[in-house]
């Protein structure tokens, strides 16, 4: 037995787009929630992973894929596509340490994109004023 780490990696051009579902050998779902983790214990061997994000009505960033497990625990993370009409990926990382470098940078990332925003909207504010 071991872990399957996920994480449901947004990209940068993404905002709100809803949980990641993931299914399991058709039989384990799992929801993930944007820039969250979820680990779920498999016995080694093949697994069939199928994951997608909801929208309107059906869906997008659509995976299928069959992964090996061992008997270590891996790490893999979602990633979105850039536009709806394509696939989304599903990458595996290094270990542990990749995946916290991942979390920590994703959170650098979004804080400094809502400084920027909130900037522009107090540089507007005093333009406006004037």
């Amino acid at each position: 037995m071991a872990k399957l780490h996920i994480y449901y990696n947004l990209s940068r051009n993404k905002t709100n787009m809803g949980k990641l579902k993931v299914k399991i050998d058709d039989k384990n779902e799992i929801e993930i929630e944007e820039y969250q983790k979820q680990s779920v214990e498999l016995e080694s061997g093949i697994h069939n992973i199928k994951m997608y994000v909801p929208w309107l009505g059906g869906y997008f960033g659509y995976v299928d894929e069959n992964i090996e497990i061992e008997n270590d625990d891996v790490f893999y993370y979602y990633k979105p596509p850039f536009t709806h009409s394509q696939k989304g990926k599903f990458v595996k990382l290094a270990g542990y340490e990749a995946l916290e470098k991942l979390t920590k940078r994703n959170k650098i990332i979004s804080m400094v994109s809502l400084i920027v925003v909130v900037a522009i909207i107090v540089l507007w504010i005093i333009k406006v004023r004037k």
